[in-house]
């Protein structure tokens, strides 16, 4: 017996307006984006996770969060409010973590 996950794909956009990129990530390697901002905004610290071709800095120091996005599609500074980070953490761990562990995913029986 063994269980079968279809493959689950998030994607990325950053940018403003007219400068919007987009990039594909599975669901575990957004699930370490996510968990790294996640220990950064409660330390108060900075944190960096490489995910494939992305490296992705979080610096939670001061009164807002800055990321630092670094990937094939090039780089980009953004600053957030802190309020903003926080919803996004909470929302991310409603829509995504908490459906993951309570869905059925696929399943597929197989002989032994």
């Amino acid at each position: 017996m063994y269980f079968q996950i279809p493959n689950l794909d998030v994607t990325l956009f950053s940018g403003l307006l007219d400068d919007t990129q987009s990039m594909r990530l599975t669901l575990l390697e957004t699930a370490a984006i996510f968990r790294s901002i996640s220990d950064a905004f409660e330390s108060n610290e900075l944190k960096t996770v490489k995910v494939g071709e992305l490296e992705w800095t979080t610096d939670a120091r001061a009164a807002s969060v800055v990321f630092d996005i670094t990937g094939p599609l090039g780089s980009r500074h953004v600053s957030v409010s802190r309020e903003d980070v926080g919803a996004a953490l909470i929302d991310f761990e409603k829509k995504v973590i908490l459906k993951l562990w309570t869905t059925n995913a696929d399943q597929t029986i197989g002989q032994m």
